[in-house]
């Protein structure tokens, strides 16, 4: 099953290397990143299994970014995405997790996430009807229930009505182990969009200054990915599969 991890950013390049290295380290063999900027941060480019591109223009809302990716993985041939937003941390085992879920159902979200606050260590919350950014699905799937809604608000939760009423409930990707995702909660360095409220896309406008990371993009871990990485895999090691 080939996979294309999909990322709409704006305005945050300094979290893209460390997508770029948590996707480079995904164990799953057939993968490709695609990573879509709106915010002038970034020169087109594309390295092995990844692609960056641009757009000049600002999308309406981040629903239809999402939607232009979705067809992006289908002019990749991809069979399936899985979404890696910029500002969360994914380990190895994220997208392996994910395929195995979905040969059992069209569409694919945990249980439980690890969920990261300032100054506290990662802690298990259940996850139920939230943390989109570690949701996958099939191409079919999403293409036969119209993709996202595109409204300013509540897009995710309405592309989650459509697939609960089309196919029921999503495969877990971890049943029985500790998750692959790790949500953060304003701990990335730039503020997550939900903490603006009713006037989102006028604020990430003003507070997200332009930034521009100009050359090919170098992969690493900043330091809260690194943080989050090691502290999640020794509670891993620590916990019975």
């Amino acid at each position: 099953m080939k996979i294309a991890a999909i990322c709409p950013t704006f305005r945050r390049p300094r979290l893209i290397p460390g997508i770029v290295e948590m996707f480079q380290r995904q164990t799953h063999a057939e993968k490709v990143l695609l990573i879509l900027d709106d915010g002038g941060g970034f020169d087109i480019q594309r390295g092995h299994d990844w692609i960056l591109g641009k757009s000049q223009d600002r999308f309406d809302t981040v629903w239809h970014k999402f939607n232009e990716l979705i067809e992006w993985a289908a002019d990749e041939n991809a069979d399936a995405i899985a979404l890696m937003e910029d500002d969360d941390v994914y380990l190895p085992g994220y997208l392996d997790a994910h395929a195995r879920a979905l040969q059992t159902a069209p569409w694919s979200a945990a249980s439980q996430v690890w969920f990261r606050e300032p100054n506290k260590p990662p802690r298990l919350v259940n996850a139920e009807r939230r943390m989109h950014g570690g949701w996958a699905y099939t191409l079919d799937a999403i293409r036969s229930v119209g993709a996202y809604p595109t409204k300013p608000f509540g897009s995710d939760s309405g592309l989650e009505s459509r697939l609960r009423e089309k196919f029921g409930k999503p495969a877990d990707p971890w049943p029985d182990s500790p998750p692959q995702y790790v949500y953060r909660w304003q701990v990335s360095g730039y503020q997550n969009a939900h903490g603006f409220g009713q006037n989102m896309h006028a604020a990430m406008e003003s507070s997200h200054k332009p930034e521009r990371m100009p050359g090919p993009i170098m992969p690493g871990l900043d330091a809260y990915q690194a943080l989050h990485l090691s502290e999640v895999d020794a509670v891993q090691l620590a916990s019975p599969i």
